[in-house]
């Protein structure tokens, strides 16, 4: 029986050596050393993580006249398929103008005649591991505000709370120095 007094993760550790001594109780004693390695297997411990900046992503059709490409990452911090992760589209916020590929490609049609300027769109981007036995999923929120050179966009980040006047001043009072 071996006993283990901290906790094993294969994410710090992968392999462990064990030495391991046999002795009789002959007279001379007499004794052999076996060297083992032993591997630890991955456990689904840990989920997928989004990295992204900002969840309120705006979106100019003057500018982006066709469509507007975002590739989401992530990671999960499992080996195999514990860590192996794919995207989809909630079913419940899934516009027709939005397309989400499994390996995190995000395509918005900004030329599709179901998108009205000033439009926010709300999207629940479903993100899974493949874990065994048990897959973990997350779901991570976005915001498509949709506008035009019309769309006064300081108003929508004011009105949607991504503007800070009190950050704007520090940074403008550091500059300044």
């Amino acid at each position: 029986m071996i006993i283990v007094n901290d906790l094993i993760d294969r994410e710090l550790i992968v392999y462990y050596p064990l030495l391991l001594t046999i002795s009789d109780h002959g007279n001379p004693s007499q004794s052999t050393n076996l060297s083992l390695l032993i591997e630890i297997l991955d456990e689904n411990d840990n989920c997928p993580q989004l990295h992204i900046e900002t969840s309120f992503i705006m979106i100019n059709r003057d500018i982006t006249k066709k469509q507007y490409l975002i590739h989401l990452i992530a990671s999960d911090n499992d080996q195999d398929l514990n860590g192996e992760i794919t995207f989809e589209l909630s079913p419940l916020t899934s516009p027709s103008f939005v397309i989400l590929y499994t390996n995190g490609t995000l395509i918005i049609q900004t030329n599709s005649n179901l998108i009205y300027d000033d439009s926010l769109i709300i999207l629940h981007v479903q993100i899974r591991d493949h874990g065994k036995p048990i897959p973990c999923l997350i779901v991570e929120t976005l915001r498509l505000f949709i506008g035009s050179n019309r769309t006064d966009w300081l108003n929508i980040l004011k009105k949607y709370n991504y503007y800070d006047e009190t950050s704007l001043v520090r940074k403008q009072k550091r500059k300044e120095a």
